[in-house]
């Protein structure tokens, strides 16, 4: 009796053992959910002379591994993390050119123009990454290309005020009638008057009115008499003499 009580707790424990095995598996694989609040930590970047910080601000500091491979900066953290990367962007750039967060939630990527020297610090909540080495006059010369590529405002030709009547009276006016176009091309009467005098020798001879130009006579033309046919005479009977009565 007292070995199947035995053998039954072993058995018990066994399981319990199991189902803890298996929350803590399922707890270390589980994806973090995205109800973290947006802008934690909070990010922001600085410049001092040749170094450019990446600073994270937390309520409860948070601890980090920082891996760099070439142009790109993969930050791990031991939470899931939600950064807003806006200002950070705009106070480092362009020796930050990107950020991104990954799909575990835990870490972010940050996409540099140059492979920095890079060091870790932390100083009360605050902690982050230094890159050492940059140019300040990029971002310098960054400023004075975006001044320059905006244009000058021109300036507006002020106009002089109108009375108002002057105004009405010019609104009131018909507009010109539309000129068909057979009509626009046909030469204006000011055209012709504008037209320069021909010359004198140039102007056709004119035949004085006193001396009237004989007309042409027309070839005689000739005519051909044809006399009408005769009839041949008949002859004429000769009267005949009544006769008295006896």
């Amino acid at each position: 009796m007292v070995k199947k009580r035995s053998a039954l707790i072993k058995h018990i424990f066994c399981l319990l053992a199991c189902a803890g095995l298996m929350l803590h598996v399922n707890a270390a694989t589980a994806t973090p959910t995205a109800s973290v609040e947006r802008g934690v930590p909070v990010t922001k970047g600085s410049i001092s002379g040749t170094k450019a910080q990446i600073l994270f601000e937390w309520s409860t500091l948070g601890n980090f591994t920082a891996y760099q491979d070439g142009n790109k900066l993969s930050i791990s953290f031991d939470r899931t993390v939600n950064p807003d990367f806006g200002p950070l962007l705009s106070q480092l750039y362009p020796y930050v050119n990107s950020a991104k967060r990954n799909a575990d939630g835990k870490s972010i990527v940050l996409s540099l123009d140059e492979p920095y020297s890079i060091r870790t610090f932390k100083s009360g909540n605050s902690n982050g990454i230094e890159l050492q080495g940059i140019d300040p006059a990029k971002k310098r010369n960054r400023g004075k290309s975006t001044a320059a590529k905006e244009p000058a405002e021109k300036p507006k030709t002020p106009v002089a005020d109108k009375p108002v009547a002057e105004v009405a009276k010019e609104a009131a006016k018909p507009a010109a009638p539309a000129v068909p176009a057979q009509a626009a091309m046909q030469p204006s009467a000011s055209a012709e008057a504008l037209a320069p005098a021909a010359k004198p020798d140039e102007m056709p001879a004119k035949i004085p009115a006193s001396e009237p130009v004989p007309a042409e006579k027309p070839a005689p033309i000739p005519v051909k008499v044809v006399e009408p046919a005769v009839p041949p005479s008949e002859p004429v009977p000769e009267p005949v003499a009544a006769k008295a009565p006896e």
